[in-house]
């Protein structure tokens, strides 16, 4: 009788292949919203972005009695060069030399440097421009680049091409140009000064 009632040792082959497609599955169901969790996270990490740059904005309007230019003259110094001691980056912003150009080789170290507060997580890190051709001819500088957009002017889509339509107010940055909070007339709960284009 004893030989009749062997104990079963281990798992059969029919056994093993059903747990692994049960796996399986709970893996592909819950894979997606692994994905969609992370996304999210992203997602509320580019918003913090775009919040901490409108505090920095904010920030150096108060202390300047303007917002910064888009983009100033020759030399072209953008926004982001303005706000840098607004996010935390006084040493990246001491190191930028404002005697010469942004394409200039002085400039490259600060230029090509990443800034995480200028990028959104969900596009592809760490990006760069590898060589600025201003007018045909090649400034040599790579540049890191940013996921925010200011706006300084309206595009009208039905113009050839979508050129911009150049109107005196037409964004709270300009080229060049500096304004003050005050002459934001529609409020500034109502105005955007960056999108994210990532």
């Amino acid at each position: 009788m004893l030989n009749k009632l062997k104990l079963r040792q281990g798992f059969t082959l029919v056994e093993l292949l059903v747990v692994m497609i049960i796996i399986g599955l709970l893996v592909s169901i819950l894979l997606p919203a692994v994905q969609k969790a992370r996304e999210s996270a992203r997602q509320a990490k580019c918003e913090s972005n775009m919040h901490q740059l409108g505090l920095a904005f904010l920030e150096y309007e108060a202390a300047k009695n303007v917002l910064p230019p888009n983009r100033f003259g020759p030399a072209h110094r953008g926004w982001g060069l303005y706000l840098l001691p607004y996010l935390e980056e006084d040493a990246l912003y001491g190191m930028y030399n404002k005697e010469v150009t942004f394409f200039d080789t002085l400039n490259r170290p600060v230029v090509g440097t990443p800034l995480a507060a200028f990028q959104c997580p969900s596009a592809q890190q760490p990006r760069y421009i590898p060589d600025i051709v201003l007018q045909g001819v090649s400034s040599g500088t790579t540049t890191a680049t940013t996921d925010y957009l200011a706006i300084h002017a309206i595009t009208d889509p039905r113009l050839p091409n979508g050129r911009l339509i150049k109107t005196e107010g037409a964004g709270a940055l300009d080229d060049s140009l500096t304004r003050e909070i005050r002459d934001i007339t529609d409020g500034t709960t109502k105005t955007i000064v960056l999108v994210e284009q990532a």
